[in-house]
């Protein structure tokens, strides 16, 4: 996922005779923070809304591009510097989205497993007001496959083992690459 918030719409009938207006607000690259206005948007327009808001701490589907690249989720974490190494390695940020959201005027319901997800769908779709549904997630589990390739170039040069075995992974993929336009 990257930092722009998905806007889906549902079929009519969820809540007073329109459509209920999803977004999906993926903190997963940092949405969260850098697109606040998908946050704002439903209470300013004074209309019914769910936004699902996706916690995994921090740039993780960029990460796993930036280690499929061999560069080892580089700038991809919320952290503190630390003091011993200089770098941004420290103890984890401890970013409250749900507080940020609430700071909206937004509702936020926080769930923690597929039971409560439910029942707060559910909520969001009888409710008149927008709808936060905060969900913490595993920024290290990755998303089924999608079977499909980015070409994403990978450095030709690099001291790094992990790169230079990416960039031969990359030469196979792109030997196989088709071109459809």
């Amino acid at each position: 996922m990257n930092h722009r918030a998905i806007a889906v719409a549902l079929s009519p009938g969820f809540g007073r005779g329109s459509a209920l207006a999803v977004t999906l607000l993926a903190a997963a690259a940092g949405g969260g923070l850098s697109a606040p206005a998908q946050a704002a948007g439903p209470p300013v327009a004074k209309r019914q809304a769910l936004v699902v808001l996706l916690q995994n701490h921090g740039y993780a589907s960029i990460g796993a591009l930036s280690e499929s690249l061999g560069s080892q989720r580089f700038g991809t974490r919320y952290r503190y510097r630390n003091p011993d190494s200089g770098r941004l390695d420290g103890d984890v940020l401890p970013v409250d989205l749900a507080a940020n959201a609430a700071s909206f005027g937004l509702e936020v319901i926080k769930t923690t497993n597929a039971d409560e997800f439910a029942t707060a769908i559910k909520q969001a779709k009888a409710a008149e007001d927008p709808i936060v549904i905060y969900v913490e997630t595993d920024p290290l589990v990755d998303a089924p496959s999608s079977e499909s390739w980015w070409d994403v170039p990978v450095s030709a040069v690099s001291t790094l083992e992990s790169t230079r075995r990416a960039r031969t992974t990359y030469e196979e993929h792109k030997a196989t690459q088709k071109l459809f336009l």
